[in-house]
Order: C-alpha cells, then sequence, then structure tokens
C-alpha cells in the first residue's frame, strides 16, 4: 500500500525541487545572456571612437621598435575581439588576430567604418563568447552565487513548510484514524479534526453515518429492551395460570389450555418481530386503533385481573401497533404487579378532545407516593414498595421514551382508588 508521505514526496517534494532546479539554470542561463548582451552593447558605442584611432595609424599596427611584435589594439578594447582591415579594393590589408577567419566568426558591427581619406574599411569580429574583463567576470561569479545562495534559502524554506504541513496532515490523520476506529468498538461521538474547507464533505459524511449508527443502535437497544419487558407479560400471565391451576383457583380444562396457547404463540409472535426488525428496523411512526389492541389486553389478563374498557371504537393513537402494545403491557403488568388486593382490577379510557387526545390507565393498586410521582419515569428507579418485586425499574422509563418520541406526554395523577397514568398525545 503506497503511503501518504511518499506520496507527498513524489507528487509535491520532488516535482517542486526539480523544478526550482530547472528554473534557477533557466535563470542563470538568462542573465548571463543579457548581461553579456549588455556588455556587447556597450563596446559596439565605443567603436567609432576605436576606429578613428586605428585610422589614425594609418590603418595598421606597426611593429614595436626592437621587439618584434605588434602594438595591441587600443583601449578600451576586449579580449576575443578580432578586427579586419580592407582597403579602398576590398583587400585584407591587417587581421587582428592574425589567424581570424572572418567567414566563421560572427560579425558585430553592421556596416562597415570608412576611413574617407585612404577608403579604408573596419569590420569587427567575436572571436570567443568569453569576451568579459576580470572584473565583469568577477562579478557574474559573485551573482551566481548570491542567486545560488537566494534559490539555496528558498528551496530549504519550501521543504520547511512541505515538512511542516506534511507531519501536521499526517497527525491528524492518524487522529482521525483513531476517531473513526472507535466506531468499530460502539462509540459514535466523534471528534474529527478536518480544518480544510475542502474536505468538510468528509467530515459531514462521517459525522452524519455515526449519527445515523449512534440512532440505529439506539433503536436496537430500545427495541429489543421493549422486547424483553413486552415478553414478561406472557410469561407472568402462563406463570399465573399454571400456578393456579397447581393451587387449584382455577379447574384444568379447555379454556386454560387455550389460554396458555395464545400466550405462547404470542411470544412466537415477539421472536418473528425481532427476525424482523433484524431485516428491515424498527424506525419510523405510525398509528394504531387503540380498541382492538386493548381487547386483546383484556383477554390476556382474564386469569389474573379484571379490565374495564371505555374506549369509542374508532380512536387511533399515533403509535405503532408493536408500540401501543409494549405501552400497554408495561402498564397492565405493573397494575398488576404492585397490587396487593386480592381482586385486582384496572379501568382503561380514553378519549379526543378537539386535536387532543387523553389516554388513562387506573387501577385499584397500592398507589404511588405523591414525591415519588414524577420520579418512577425515571430509568432504574424503583419506589419502596417495587424492591421487593423482580422488576428491573425500566419499564415506564420506556414507556416515556416512546411516548415523548411520538410527541406525548405522561405522568401519574390523583387517584381514589389507587394508581392514575395519564396520556396525552
Amino acid at each position: 500500500m503506497t503511503t501518504l508521505k511518499r506520496i507527498l514526496f513524489v507528487r509535491f517534494v520532488l516535482p517542486a525541487v526539480v523544478g526550482i532546479i530547472f528554473l534557477y539554470g533557466a535563470m542563470m542561463i538568462f542573465m548571463n545572456i543579457r548581461y553579456k548582451n549588455n556588455v556587447l552593447e556597450r563596446f559596439k558605442q565605443d567603436l567609432p571612437m576605436i576606429s578613428r584611432v586605428i585610422f589614425s595609424q594609418n590603418g595598421f599596427f606597426r611593429p614595436m621598435e626592437n621587439r618584434g611584435r605588434m602594438h595591441r589594439p587600443p583601449e578600451p578594447w576586449r579580449r576575443n575581439i578580432g578586427m579586419v582591415l580592407r582597403d579602398r579594393e576590398g583587400n585584407v590589408i591587417l587581421r587582428y588576430p592574425s589567424g581570424l577567419d572572418p567567414e566563421k566568426a560572427k560579425k558585430i558591427n553592421e556596416t562597415a567604418f570608412l576611413d574617407k581619406d585612404t577608403g579604408r574599411t573596419l569590420d569587427y569580429y567575436l572571436v570567443n563568447r568569453n569576451f568579459l574583463t576580470p572584473v565583469e567576470t568577477a562579478f557574474m561569479r559573485q551573482l551566481w552565487l548570491f542567486a545560488t545562495g537566494v534559490v539555496l534559502l528558498l528551496s530549504v524554506l519550501y521543504l520547511f513548510v512541505v515538512v511542516r504541513f506534511s507531519r501536521k496532515i499526517l497527525r491528524q490523520s492518524h487522529e482521525n484514524a483513531g476517531e473513526v476506529s472507535r466506531l468499530a468498538r460502539g462509540d459514535y461521538d466523534l471528534h474529527l479534526q478536518i480544518p480544510y474547507e475542502e474536505l468538510a464533505p468528509f467530515k459531514e459524511g462521517l459525522e452524519k453515518m455515526a449519527a445515523e449508527l449512534r440512532e440505529q443502535e439506539r433503536a436496537k437497544r430500545s427495541f429489543m429492551t421493549n422486547l424483553s419487558h413486552d415478553m414478561k407479560t406472557p410469561l407472568t400471565i402462563i406463570r399465573g395460570i399454571v400456578e393456579g391451576m397447581k393451587d387449584r383457583v382455577f379447574p384444568p380444562g379447555e379454556e386454560r389450555y387455550d389460554e396458555l396457547l395464545e400466550e405462547v404463540s404470542l411470544m412466537d409472535t415477539y421472536i418473528d418481530r425481532i427476525k424482523r426488525y433484524d431485516r428491515a428496523g424498527e424506525l419510523g411512526k405510525g398509528e394504531s386503533i387503540l380498541k382492538p389492541v386493548v381487547l386483546s389486553f383484556q383477554k390476556r389478563y382474564r386469569p389474573l385481573m379484571e379490565i374495564t374498557l371505555d374506549v369509542p371504537e374508532k380512536l387511533s393513537v399515533p403509535l405503532k401497533q408493536a408500540e401501543l402494545e409494549t405501552v400497554l403491557d408495561n402498564l397492565l403488568s405493573n397494575a398488576y404487579r404492585y397490587n396487593s388486593k386480592k381482586k385486582k382490577i384496572c379501568h382503561i379510557s380514553a378519549s379526543r378532545r378537539g386535536t387532543s387526545l387523553r389516554m388513562t390507565v387506573e387501577d385499584n393498586g397500592d398507589g404511588v407516593p405523591p414525591e415519588e410521582r414524577e420520579r418512577i419515569f425515571e430509568k432504574f428507579y424503583r419506589g419502596d414498595k417495587a424492591r421487593h418485586s423482580d422488576g428491573s425499574g425500566l419499564g415506564l422509563s420506556l414507556v416515556k421514551d416512546i411516548i415523548t418520541e411520538s410527541g406525548g406526554t405522561i405522568r401519574a395523577g390523583e387517584s381514589d382508588y389507587g394508581t392514575l397514568l395519564e396520556i396525552i398525545f
């Protein structure tokens, strides 16, 4: 697998360094050529004066006495600059240097310089590109050194910035990788460090995914917790029927067997609900007709508790049927469990006033003390009477969560008989 360090080096650092080297070389070549052209142009401006000096010497360099060699051309002359002196007919009178070939050398002046008195002409040639003086050569060398130092300084500065920036990116990548790995451990509170606007969609996508996973996990836990409470009711009814038959309170017969089979079928339904949830989940809102559901609970609790109803036929509540069953299951199981009377009675009523729906579940049980009416909906809270039962303290908390998520409220109210729970949508 290609590492990010290698990608940064190959795609950013290496091309930048190569580019700087090429730019440096091109710049120095351009400066060298430009400087020499400027020097040569200044030399061209001196050619008329040089020509007058040469013509004043009768058109040639006279040999120096007792030395046997020519005079050097007059100042300001330059090395590797040659000249050719011709007579009126175009014949070469003098070459300097003596081996100069006008056909191979580059001519400097565009038109020949003419001596009107003698008719002689002068042409100047560039024998070699290295025509700079020692002072000018030293200046160019210093310029090269200065430019080299500047380029090296810029290169080091660039590498420092790139290395620091890449380390920052790598550090943030490692930290973000650690944050993302927390998703696999079920921790969906991400704290991604992505300060760059271009990567904002990536950050938003991960945070959105974490939020969706968190919601799915919450729904899954809520579903499984609700389902575990739902399955307690048929088990409680089955236990009550079996214990009643054992104590000879209920005579064995077809009716009791049918009630047991109905509760077993209900547990099969809950298991099927788990399978459906595993395939499709349990999210979304819905509505359910209240009367058929409460009638089914009235029939199920008949061996344990008398349930009376005051519910209109077509009244609907903003809950899915599974959620409505969970709410009634927890409320009725509490009404049965926390009732010490021999004859247990529970009354369910519902009515609609305008856009408001009111539903109550009232029993003749032991009641809830005023100081505990707010706390009974807290998760894991159990009152003094509940501590002696086998409950977990989650039932009413789950009921409140379901009703609240559907836009309703639930509270424990005053009752002259026992416990009153009021639900309003």
